[in-house]
């Protein structure tokens, strides 16, 4: 099932930066633009990090395992910061695509500290929820991509027609 959500995951990265690409063809807002688009490139180089962070991380041992959760907080730490950057440099407000990003990434920030306290301190409780959670929140994006595009379309029938 994971590989099959793994799978999913990585189809919906390629459809989401589509739909990004589609976006430049309506009149669609930057907030949201800007931030799909250092999502798609966040993700991108997360996927591309793992098997070297699973190879390094496992040639130390086990006791160095807990780190892995910690990397992750971190690179979603910089990809919300590349965000809030963004908005600040071209005085951009957030608008609700790009809210929801950035609640996703709070959300796989949070779910990653969570798993390095659980998993440090023996507990194992939130195994599950992180194997699915992080894979579900990754593809919750593209979904909610494809209907902020939708809008974006319908707002540019809208503006043509009138």
């Amino acid at each position: 099932m994971r590989e099959l959500l793994i799978l999913i995951d990585n189809i919906f990265l390629v459809f989401t930066a589509l739909a990004l690409f589609a976006s430049l063809l309506v009149n669609a807002d930057n907030s949201s633009r800007l931030t799909l688009a250092i999502w798609i490139v966040g993700n991108f180089c997360m996927d591309r990090m793992t098997p070297m962070m699973s190879q390094t991380i496992s040639s130390f041992g086990q006791d160095f395992r807990g780190v892995w959760y910690l990397i992750w907080a971190t690179c979603e730490l910089s990809v919300l910061y590349a965000i809030w950057f963004i908005h600040r440099r071209f005085n951009l407000n957030l608008q609700s695509l790009a809210k929801f990003v950035v609640l996703c990434l709070f959300s796989l920030c949070a779910l990653q500290v969570f798993r390095y306290f659980d998993r440090d301190l023996g507990l194992n409780l939130l195994a599950d929820v992180y194997r699915y959670g992080v894979l579900a929140i990754n593809i919750s994006v593209f979904p909610m991509a494809c209907l902020w595009l939708v809008r974006c379309y319908v707002n540019h029938y809208k503006e043509a027609k009138a």
